[in-house]
C-alpha cells in the first residue's frame, strides 16, 4: 500500500493553488476521502523551520518554492466514531 509505505508522491500544481487545493489533490491521489483531519507540513528552505501549509492561502503568497517536499500529518483529532474512511483511521493510528 503506497499510502503507508512512506514513499514519495508527486503532484503538479500552480502557484495559484491554495493549500487546500494541494491537500485535496494529494488526498485524491492516495484515495483519502476524509482528509479534513490532516494538514501538510514542509521545511521552509530559507529558514529551515518546519511550517504548516496555510490551507486558505495560495502557494504563491506563501512563497512556496518549486520542488518543496510536503508531509501529510495529522492536524486535528476527532472522536473515532466520526471516522468513515478506513484509510483515515489507519493513517491516524499509525502516524508518529
Amino acid at each position: 500500500n503506497p499510502t503507508l509505505s512512506g514513499s514519495p508522491s508527486s503532484v503538479s500544481v500552480s502557484l495559484d493553488f491554495t493549500g487546500n487545493d494541494l491537500l485535496v489533490c494529494f488526498a485524491c491521489q492516495i484515495h483519502l476521502y476524509q482528509h479534513d483531519f490532516f494538514g501538510l507540513s514542509y521545511v521552509d528552505q530559507r529558514t529551515q523551520e518546519e511550517m504548516w501549509l496555510d490551507l486558505s492561502a495560495t502557494l504563491g503568497s506563501q512563497r512556496i518554492l518549486p520542488k518543496t517536499v510536503f508531509t501529510l500529518q495529522v492536524r486535528f483529532f476527532k472522536e473515532p466514531a466520526r471516522f468513515i474512511d478506513p484509510l483515515c483511521v489507519c493513517l491516524l493510528y499509525t502516524s508518529d
